[in-house]
């Protein structure tokens, strides 16, 4: 049996699912969400809106349903300690499209989100993700401004204290606070977003600096 694991990225899919993902973002969050996409709001937690293929052939809606909420819930007992970090709030087929299903989870924080899909997912000051592990300067790694105008290295803009978002994944990340500067291969999208999709994994994870002034 095929298993839809949030790990999945939409493939070619150019699709309307009709959400409603308010975010209080200095982003515009669309009512129609058309591909994958994270958000995160002030208090840190994330929506992670995944859009795959839904292969009638070896599930139906329902069965998808219990297979995505049996994976979190092996998920929850094996983090008893952590509570309740992860829950899905949907699984809906895509109206008139019926290859493709949209799952919505529910995260806690970004370290949860990285917990459950194994992928690198970091809020808070650069000098936190430095001790975390995690260096957002690291190989001379070089960002631009938001505006494109203004391209630095990560090592002479990252104070320290600085807030930063870093993701490992092909999405659209929606942030609640004006973005400043990002990975120079990622892209801001028009409804200003970043778009992580054309970013390469050797290019992981993309650095999203955040004005929390």
């Amino acid at each position: 049996m095929a298993k839809l694991h949030i790990s999945k990225m939409m493939i070619g899919l150019f699709l309307g699912i009709a959400l409603s993902a308010g975010c209080g973002s200095t982003a515009s969050v669309p009512d129609i969400i058309e591909q994958n996409s994270l958000i995160m709001d002030k208090e840190g937690h994330l929506t992670a809106h995944i859009v795959d293929v839904f292969d009638k052939d070896y599930y139906d809606l329902e069965g998808l349903k219990k297979m995505a909420q049996e994976e979190v819930d092996a998920y929850l007992q094996a983090h008893a300690d952590q509570g309740q970090t992860v829950s899905i709030s949907r699984v809906e087929k895509v109206e008139g499209h019926d290859e493709a299903v949209v799952v919505t989870y529910e995260f806690a924080d970004a370290a949860s989100f990285a917990a459950f899909t194994d992928k690198t997912c970091f809020y808070g000051t650069a000098e936190q993700a430095q001790a975390a592990g995690i260096d957002p300067a690291a190989s001379g790694r070089m960002l631009r401004s938001a505006d494109g105008n203004e391209r630095i290295a990560a090592g002479e803009l990252l104070t320290g204290q600085q807030y930063v978002l870093l993701v490992s994944d092909h999405t659209k990340v929606y942030c609640p606070y004006r973005v400043l500067y990002i990975s120079e291969q990622a892209q801001i999208a028009e409804d200003g977003s970043v778009d992580t999709t054309g970013v390469a994994p050797e290019e992981y994870p993309v650095v999203i600096v955040l004005d929390q002034t």
